[in-house]
């Protein structure tokens, strides 16, 4: 098992409130700024997780947390997410570097190459 430097540079973490996580650092760490991304350590919501996670840990990643019901703070939130179909997201106008200049995004899962070729060809600028 590899050690990751990140976390050895880390003293202690705190959640001071439901909102607000303070790492304090042992020393400089350059990425620092990606300590809460998916690359180290992704904050969970223990308010909404705790309970699925204790009651049925197998199936955790099943609870709607991860689908229908997720919580962000990105530039845009889910609106509607048809399992195995598409979902589809909408510009966050709370967002904090403000309201994207897309207001929404589709995005179709399409499994099949051949119905995935079929819904892009011909393309419609030709």
């Amino acid at each position: 098992m590899t050690r990751n430097i990140a976390y050895e540079a880390v003293e202690r973490v705190e959640a001071p409130d439901p909102q607000t996580i303070v790492v304090h650092w042992k020393k400089p760490f350059i990425d620092a700024d990606r300590m809460f991304s998916r690359q180290y350590a992704f904050p969970l919501p223990k308010h909404l997780l705790e309970d699925p996670y204790n009651e049925d840990k197998p199936n955790v990643l099943q609870h709607p947390y991860w689908t229908t019901d997720y919580v962000g703070a990105g530039p845009f939130k889910l609106r509607e997410f048809a399992r195995g179909s598409h979902l589809i997201l909408e510009a966050n106008d709370r967002y904090l570097l403000g309201k994207p200049k897309i207001d929404e995004i589709e995005i179709r899962f399409i499994p099949d190459s051949n119905t995935l070729v079929a819904n892009i060809w011909p393309a419609p600028w030709r």
